[in-house]
């Protein structure tokens, strides 16, 4: 069972993410990739869209935005929208990684109306900022950390569960946002699957 959206540290249970190295795992485990904003830079570009297509990478990511760390807005921006466009010709969801730019990631929705989901990877975000996503019609997936009255909002057809780069396993985060919605990890656990299966189908 998949339930981990994006994990740092290969296993069999996630989705491992390469956009550290932009290399694949030789292994027929699941994997994303994607030009991360703090790495951002268009040679990696041409890489990238080779990667794309191996049937082991089910997901585009991390790709986004963020104010506090890597090129200017401009650079971000351009390979930003060359993994959404690449995700979309694809037909592969987009891992995002958004960082103090939320008004920048929401104007290029609006700008390229995705068809292939996008999912806000990690949020730690208000209710209220949840909403706003979620009204644009992104996934949300919730890490180690979050804050429990965002939990206990989000639709279940829009709810993930990742471990990111905590040294945590899976089981804990469900534990944490069971507790949050008053439910059973193993509930989160399957919910987190099954959305998983449906926007990679896998």
């Amino acid at each position: 069972m998949i339930c981990n959206l994006h994990s740092h540290a290969p296993s069999l249970g996630t989705i491992t993410d390469r956009s550290a190295t932009l290399t694949l795992l030789d292994a027929p485990q699941l994997q994303s990739v994607g030009i991360h904003p703090w790495h951002a830079s268009e040679g990696q570009i041409e890489h990238l869209d080779e990667l794309a297509t191996d049937p082991r990478v089910v997901a585009i990511g991390e790709a986004g935005f963020d104010t506090l760390r890597g090129p200017s807005a401009e650079i971000q921006t351009r390979i930003f929208r060359h993994q959404a466009l690449l995700a979309e010709r694809l037909g592969k969801p987009l891992i995002i990684h958004c960082v103090k730019a939320w008004d920048a990631l929401l104007e290029q929705q609006r700008l390229l109306r995705p068809e292939t989901p996008w999912i806000i990877h990690g949020f730690r975000g208000n209710p209220q900022h949840c909403r706003q996503l979620l009204n644009r019609g992104l996934g949300i997936s919730l890490g180690y950390r979050f804050n429990p009255l965002t939990a206990a909002t989000i639709p279940p057809e829009s709810l993930f569960i990742e471990t990111d780069d905590a040294p945590v396993d899976i089981s804990e985060v469900a534990t944490r946002v069971a507790a949050a919605r008053a439910t059973s990890p193993h509930e989160i656990m399957a919910l987190s699957a099954e959305n998983i299966r449906l926007v990679t189908r896998h």
